[in-house]
């Protein structure tokens, strides 16, 4: 039988019901997205459980994206041991001051996937928003 989860973000559908998956691309990007954006302590009754990915945001790029990678592998191992992680890609944005994460790995079926992940570097020169008055 297929595993069927709740489809993030979390919606209803046009029923009233919660909006589920039995993608497993969907089932298990989603977990990646829960890992990674949780950071440590955030959880009260689990506090060991996401990543220090946020707190490489506030030094600099060049360092951040060089220690992000490390970080997500220690977290694949630890919360996702079910998947397989190749890689992480980070790409530094100069115009918008944000770093794009590509994670990519391997279903438990041998399937590759890939999670793409943008988050704000706050260490950035540019502000992520420049609204023109």
């Amino acid at each position: 039988m297929a595993e069927i989860a709740i489809s993030l973000p979390f919606s209803l559908d046009a029923y009233g019901r919660i909006t589920s998956t039995a993608s497993q691309q969907k089932i298990f990007s989603d977990r990646v997205l829960s890992v990674i954006g949780t950071n440590l302590k955030e959880r009260v009754m689990l506090v060991e459980f996401g990543t220090k990915v946020t707190s490489y945001l506030y030094g600099s790029i060049e360092k951040a994206i060089s220690a992000i990678p490390g970080e997500i592998e220690q977290a694949f191992a630890k919360f996702l041991p079910t998947l397989t992680y190749s890689n992480t890609d980070v790409i530094y944005d100069e115009q918008t001051g944000t770093l794009l994460l590509d994670i990519i790995y391997e279903l438990p079926n041998g399937e590759k996937n890939s999670t793409t992940l943008e988050i704000v570097a706050i260490a950035s020169k540019n502000p992520p928003v420049q609204e023109t008055l």
